[in-house]
Formats: C-alpha cells, structure tokens, sequence
C-alpha cells in the first residue's frame, strides 16, 4: 500500500513542481524578454512588478512540492 502512496506523493510533487517551472517561464521570463529586445512593451514598473510576483508565485509552488514529498512512507 505505501508504495502506491509514495508513487502518488512524487506524482503530486512532480506536477506541482511542473506548475513551478512554467510559471516562472512565461510569466516571469517571458514579461521580460521585450526588454531585452527592444520590442516595445508595458512600462517596465509594471512588467516588473508582475514578473517578480509570477517568480515569487513559482518559487512557492516548488517549495510546495518540497513538502509534499515528506510525506513519503517507508
């Protein structure tokens, strides 16, 4: 029984973990990218603003994941 329990913890955590990189691709990375190119974009407080909170937001779901992998049985 635990072994199924284990293998649906790192599931979670995998998926969790997945959220957490995409998020901060697109929405962290990917606001900033026009600033970079010199395409034109939002004003640069707001891309900021909304691409620190997408990073922040990823770092928190891959400290999610974390958690959810203590839960693993032996």
């Amino acid at each position: 029984m635990s072994l199924v329990h284990n293998e649906r913890v790192k599931l979670t955590a995998n998926w969790l973990n997945a959220i957490s990189a995409a998020s901060i691709a697109v929405g962290g990375f990917a606001q900033l990218a026009p600033l970079f190119t010199g395409i034109p974009a939002q004003s640069v407080p707001v891309v900021s603003v909304f691409s620190i909170g997408w990073i922040i937001f990823g770092i928190t779901m891959h400290l999610i994941a974390r958690v959810v992998l203590g839960g693993l049985r032996e």
